[in-house]
């Protein structure tokens, strides 16, 4: 029996991190609308903690495209959002958009800082 044991794998849980993009092309019209509506969203998002960091974005080159990016400290974080009245108002504005949501969900392992860049030049000859 000791033998099946240590040939078993070790299996480690490592936190992961999620984040999930949200990609959308407003309607020229509507877009003070939605930047309303992405205003009101924002702000209680991490009221309770279960997000690490909300941005909301505007494309450079056009002004109708827009990307919310939340970082969640845990899948399950993630999931309990997902479930709140804010998240299912974000997936109602279709009236609002020219086209499809496009929603993009990435588990991250590990994230590094200014570190890595001061190794990538402190290895330079």
């Amino acid at each position: 029996m000791k033998k099946k044991e240590k040939d078993r794998p070790l299996l480690v849980r490592i936190p992961t991190m999620i984040i999930s993009e949200y990609r959308m092309t407003v309607r020229p019209e509507k877009r003070d609308e939605l930047l309303q509506l992405a205003c009101s969203l924002l702000n209680p998002t991490g009221a309770d903690g279960s997000i690490l960091r909300c941005h909301f974005y505007q494309d450079l080159n056009n002004e109708n495209i827009f990307n919310f990016v939340g970082t969640w400290s845990s899948r399950e974080e993630l999931d309990r959002h997902i479930r709140t009245e804010g998240f299912k108002l974000l997936l109602l504005v279709d009236d609002f958009l020219s086209g499809p949501v496009e929603i993009d969900f990435h588990s991250v392992a590990e994230s590094t800082g200014i570190d890595t860049m001061a190794a990538a030049f402190d290895s330079l000859p």
